[in-house]
């Protein structure tokens, strides 16, 4: 009966990530602006996400070739320059009602653990508090944009992601401890309204000592932070509603 349920479970998580694909599709080219129509090519609007940071919640799916791993999480995604920006997230994972695992960059799952084992009497452990605090520095990977000439509400970018951090177990008799793992994939991001927005994902994904990869999809939702107004700014950096209109005499 709960093999049943949980069947039934993962099929309706599924079919909420297709669903919700679907309504971003409509999105993109229903929304003010149609992000997926060209502008013309004298336009000079910047793409909203070249001097922006994304933050967003997230949901995806992993299939491994038995039970799926549905997973929601919190992702921060902070600028380098408008070509590359960092990957920080922290999930959580579940595979039927009893078996969960945590996923993040170096820092969010390995700080805790380190903070959890550090001795009040240890003579070192200022010393280990800061090296765990440093350790959420550390990105989980980078993503490599490509902003299609012409367009100012989409972007594309493939992500590899080869620091990840699982806290889980590898069999369900095992005890759960720390993992390394790895992702690699494409994501396709639309401004849907102002600078919210979108994002679908699809990769591969591998906890390295288990052995196996697995194919993951989802989707983001969330906004860009910073970026609000450089969609309105010409190449000259001013804003287009300050521009007026110059009139001359006879």
């Amino acid at each position: 009966m709960t093999k049943v349920i949980s069947a039934k479970s993962n099929k309706i998580f599924l079919e909420i990530i297709i669903a919700l694909f679907m309504v971003c599709i409509f999105c993109f080219s229903s929304t003010a602006g149609h992000p997926l129509k060209k502008f013309n090519l004298n336009d000079d609007k910047e793409n909203i996400f070249d001097d922006g940071s994304c933050i967003s919640l997230f949901t995806d799916i992993t299939f491994y070739g038995g039970k799926p791993v549905n997973g929601y999480g919190i992702s921060f995604e902070p600028k380098i320059n408008e070509y590359l920006s960092l990957n920080y997230k922290f999930a959580l994972n579940y595979r039927g009602s009893d078996e969960f695992s945590v996923h993040g960059n170096p820092g969010t799952v390995v700080a805790p653990y380190w903070l959890s084992t550090i001795n009040p009497d240890d003579t070192n452990k200022t010393g280990q508090i800061v090296l765990a605090v440093i350790s959420l520095l550390i990105p989980e990977g980078v993503n490599f944009k490509y902003k299609p000439d012409g367009f100012s509400k989409i972007i594309f970018a493939g992500y590899f992601n080869p620091l990840g951090i699982d806290y889980a177990r590898r069999r369900p008799e095992m005890d759960r401890t720390i993992y390394m793992s790895g992702e690699l994939g494409g994501k396709a991001y639309f401004i849907v309204q102002k600078n919210i927005f979108v994002c679908a994902f699809g990769g591969f994904r591998s906890i390295y000592s288990f052995g196996k990869v697995g194919f993951s999809v989802g989707i983001h939702a969330g906004m860009v932070l910073g970026g609000s107004s450089n969609s309105m700014k010409g190449k000259s950096g001013k804003s287009e509603k300050e521009v007026k209109p110059v009139f001359y005499e006879n």
